[in-house]
């Protein structure tokens, strides 16, 4: 599995890049170069506070960041558009 970092890191954005810090809550995900969606999230309210997680598509990704209700709180309608155009692709 292999991260398009290049690419992520001149536009300086993620597909999701949510942070909460008052409340001690950060999500960034970024998508490999196949299908998988790599996220990190740090949440200072559970032990572990942090973790890397993959999901296998951009799909099973939106499915489950729309259960977290500080996450879609946050989202802007353009990196949820970019989420949709990704499924789209598939």
């Amino acid at each position: 599995m292999l991260i398009d970092i290049e690419t992520y890191q001149d536009k300086k954005t993620a597909l999701i890049d949510v942070e909460k810090l008052q409340i001690g809550k950060v999500h960034r995900s970024v998508p490999t170069n196949s299908e998988e969606i790599v996220a990190y999230e740090q949440n200072l309210e559970n032990y572990p506070s942090w973790a890397i997680l993959v999901f296998d598509d951009a799909q099973e990704y939106l499915k489950e960041i729309r259960n977290v209700d500080w996450i879609m709180k946050e989202i802007s309608d353009e990196e949820l558009e970019t989420i949709e155009n990704l499924i789209i692709e598939e």
